[in-house]
């Protein structure tokens, strides 16, 4: 009997230990995400912010010139590209005065890449989904995905890409996504990068407003880190169509232009020139 009593009490401290020790981790361990729905949550249809009423009077080419934002630093001092870099730039701006404009990866189709394509041009929608372990973004541009993963860690075998190896977690509201693993076919604005560059996103829901606050890190490209933000509205009951750049693709016009048929949505135009932002 004694010998039974010994064995009932050591396997009673042992179920106790191992209770203290998980609640000793439970409460070590950050406070739940709330749900992926409701006023914190950025699950949701977006859209970019200059989509409205007038939406069709604006040209896609002022939309996409209206896009681009100065390089600037944590002082507010414009930040610089390297000589490599500006060469390449010289370069396509002499080309297309010629005549013969540098195809980015839009004008071929393909993704413009991390973070450009998580402000897409209007009236093309992007949507995020939360579920457990990682974001997944749907995109109406050319019918792309991309997944960014609740994780601490970078995947050491990543195959460099369009959209990089994103990992992320969270901060109060603010989602930051951390992205390394982009290829050089990628683009920022037209600028070229080197296979170094890192990007962090802080995603954050204000209301209706989506707010994407992005740091380019890339020292053989910049003179200095450098940030910009993009902004979206919530679309309410909208949702992703398809659409497939190869499959719209309009004819040439007489002066050469390529277009593709954007899909109809409220007010947005039929067709607009495949520029980048």
């Amino acid at each position: 009997m004694s010998g039974g009593s010994s064995d009932l009490r050591a396997a009673f401290l042992g179920a106790a230990m191992g209770l203290l020790c998980f609640g000793s981790a439970m409460a070590q361990s950050p406070a739940p995400r709330q749900p992926a729905s409701g006023p914190g949550s950025i699950s949701g249809v977006w859209v970019s912010t200059i989509f409205d009423e007038n939406f069709g009077k604006i040209g896609i080419g002022n939309i996409a010139a209206s896009n681009r934002q100065a390089r600037l630093g944590p002082d507010g001092k414009p930040v610089g590209i390297l000589p490599w870099a500006q060469a390449i730039m010289d370069r396509r701006a002499k080309e297309a005065a010629g005549g013969h404009p540098f195809a980015e990866p839009k004008a071929r189709c393909l993704p413009t890449g991390t973070p450009g394509s998580m402000s897409p041009p209007p009236p093309l929608l992007m949507q995020l989904i939360e579920s457990p372990g990682q974001i997944t973004v749907l995109f109406e541009e050319f019918n792309v995905f991309r997944i960014i993963r609740m994780s601490d860690k970078h995947d050491p075998d990543f195959a460099p890409g369009y959209f990089g190896d994103s990992i992320a977690h969270w901060e109060g509201d603010t989602l930051v996504v951390d992205t390394v693993g982009l290829n050089e076919e990628s683009s920022i604005g037209g600028v070229p990068h080197s296979p170094d560059l890192h990007v962090v996103e802080r995603i954050r829901r204000k209301g209706p407003i989506l707010e994407m606050v992005r740091t380019y890190d890339d020292p053989k490209t910049f003179t200095a880190p450098w940030t910009n933000t993009a902004t979206m509205k919530q679309l309410p009951g909208a949702h992703i169509m398809e659409y497939f750049c190869d499959h719209d693709r309009n004819r040439p016009d007489e002066n050469g232009g390529t277009t593709v048929a954007l899909p109809g949505r409220g007010s947005a135009p039929r067709s607009g020139s495949v520029t980048s932002r």
